[in-house]
């Protein structure tokens, strides 16, 4: 083996660089609600997607967002999240998503949202004993959208807001997963198993985003609903129309933080792979 690849296989070997077949475009898509003027809702959806899902725990990925009404800027909601991804990339799009009771009457809202994500740097820097480790990148890349409520605005439509006509590449967020993974370094976070991702920071060609390869169809609103009618009839208020034997849809996970989420006038949230 000439001495220059023995050189980089023997790093690779210390670092714990591994090949794996997985890589490509991870994005990340705000999918709702738009810059529009919507109708008052008792329940209003707050949806994301991500594409290439199985990508996902090899960096990390994580999703936050803000809400402030902009005639009251002390009406607002903070929302970190940690999403577990350990059975949440069975199936492609995954589906981040919440409802809010607060917009039932007229107002304008800023939406400000973060996707957050690590990679492992694959040329390791050496530390005072001179072998290799590993680095970990933390990264995040935010937008941010208004939307507004009045008595003559549209319904809040989340099909025909993600038609392929209407889906705009500016609240999207790309992120090339190569494929190489490398150990994750010792002391740090990470829940996802034992390799981290390396990400291209400026890959060639530079990816273009297509939040239209998203469809939201009717039949997965339904199944939201759904999940969430049955987040509330498990809700220590269940409303009238609730059924004897309600049933969680089964591809759904859901997360309560029921306690926060009534300071702001919710009382649940969902992640979702459909």
């Amino acid at each position: 083996m000439p001495s220059s690849l023995a050189s980089s296989w023997m790093l690779a070997t210390c670092l714990g660089v591994m090949m794996v077949h997985a890589s490509g475009l991870l994005e990340t898509d705000l999918l709702f609600p738009r810059n529009k003027t919507y109708a008052p809702t008792e329940w209003f959806p707050m949806v994301f997607g991500v594409q290439n899902s199985e990508l996902a725990p090899l960096v990390d990925l994580d999703i936050s967002f803000t809400i402030r009404n902009a005639n009251n800027m002390s009406d607002i909601v903070h929302w970190p999240t940690e999403i577990d991804w350990t059975n949440n990339t069975s199936k492609d799009p995954y589906f981040f998503y919440a409802y809010f009771s607060d917009f039932r009457t007229p107002g304008r809202w800023r939406v400000a949202w973060n996707v957050h994500w690590k990679s492992c740097n694959e040329f390791a820097l050496f530390n005072i004993s001179m072998l290799p480790r590993a680095e970990m990148i933390t990264n995040s890349t935010g937008w941010s959208t208004w939307f507004t409520i009045e008595e003559d605005g549209a319904p809040a439509d989340i099909v025909a807001d993600t038609a392929r006509d209407s889906c705009p590449d500016e609240f999207a967020v790309p992120i090339t997963v190569t494929n190489h993974t490398i150990r994750v370094p010792a002391g740090e976070e990470w829940s996802n198993g034992p390799e981290c991702a390396v990400v291209d920071p400026s890959p060639k060609p530079t990816p273009s985003p297509d939040p239209c390869r998203i469809d939201v169809s009717e039949a997965v609103v339904e199944s939201m609903e759904a999940s969430w009618q049955a987040r509330l009839c498990k809700s220590a208020n269940p409303p009238d129309d609730c059924p004897v034997n309600e049933n969680a849809a089964q591809d759904l996970v859901v997360v309560g933080l029921s306690c926060f989420l009534a300071v702001f006038g919710a009382l649940g949230f969902l992640l979702a792979p459909f």
